[in-house]
Formats: structure tokens, C-alpha cells, sequence
């Protein structure tokens, strides 16, 4: 009788312990699961000054006139313009429609260019967003993403995003 006792109170604490840890691990595990991110506005943050010559983006000294190219998965999915670009950052282009991306997997290439009207457009920069990167932990379905170039020339950029 006295193991009965002993064990009872043994077997009593240890399940409500596996049912504590259960509760805490359940609680903070978000269950919502989105099939889709949309990308609303783009807002290029930085950008360098100079072209990787050292010269400035147009031949006269001017700022430059940038354009945006997106592709997925290396397709050219979209171009979006922005004109009369005379200001200094951040640049913001609001998306009229806004960018689906339906497989997370997926790796979408946001590069920005300086147009030229006499010859070759000048390449400012390149960021990537993989959806799966914000599916887990503390960064988990963000409004809005930061990111930075990894070459050069350097540029960063603030992804607007609704999750659904």
C-alpha cells in the first residue's frame, strides 16, 4: 500500500506536467496557414549615389529614372515603371495590382535599373523575397519585409505584404 501511495502522487504530477508542456507548446504555435502573399508596394529605401563607374546614373549628371524589373523563378513576370524619378529616397511604387505569389518555395528577384534614352539601362541593384523565409519563428507573416542586396551595387528595399 505504501508503493500505492508513493507512485499515485509520482503518476498524478507527471501527466500534469506533459499537459503543461502541451498547452504552452499548442499556445504559441500559430495555426493559421495562408496559401498565398501579395506584394502591395514596393519601397526602394536606399540606392547608391553613383553607378558602378563611379559616374552618376545619367550622362548629363541628372538622377536617374528608375524602372523595376520582378521575375520568378528567373521568368520576367513584370515590369513597373516609375517616371520623373528627380527625388531622393525612399521611392515607392503602389502596385495597382498587387503581386500574387502562390508557391512560398518560389524566389522572386526584384532588380532596379536606371533608363537610358541613349544606350544600355544602367543596373542599380537586386533583392530577392522567398515567401518560406516568413513562415516560422519570430518573423512569421510580416506586414511588411526589409531587404538588402548581397552585390553590388548595394540597394534596400521595404516589401508591403498581406498574407491570405
Amino acid at each position: 500500500m505504501r508503493k500505492f501511495t508513493l507512485i499515485l502522487p509520482l503518476i498524478v504530477v507527471l501527466t500534469g506536467c506533459s499537459e503543461l508542456l502541451y498547452t504552452m507548446s499548442g499556445a504559441s504555435a500559430n495555426t493559421t496557414t495562408y496559401s498565398r502573399v501579395s506584394i502591395k508596394a514596393i519601397r526602394l529605401d536606399k540606392f547608391s549615389d553613383v553607378n558602378t563607374n563611379g559616374a552618376s546614373w545619367d550622362p548629363l549628371g541628372g538622377r536617374p529614372d528608375i524602372f523595376l524589373k520582378l521575375e520568378e523563378n528567373d521568368f520576367k513576370t513584370r515590369k513597373e515603371t516609375f517616371t520623373n524619378v528627380f527625388s531622393d529616397t525612399p521611392l515607392t511604387w503602389r502596385l495597382s495590382q498587387p503581386y500574387v505569389m502562390n508557391n512560398f518555395m518560389s524566389a522572386l528577384t526584384i532588380s532596379f535599373y536606371d533608363e537610358d534614352e541613349l544606350g544600355q539601362d544602367d543596373y542599380m541593384g537586386t533583392v530577392v523575397f522567398v515567401p518560406a523565409q516568413y513562415k516560422a519563428g519570430a518573423t512569421q507573416y510580416p506586414t511588411s519585409v526589409t531587404l538588402n542586396s548581397i552585390y553590388q551595387p548595394s540597394v534596400r528595399v521595404t516589401l508591403e505584404l498581406q498574407w491570405q
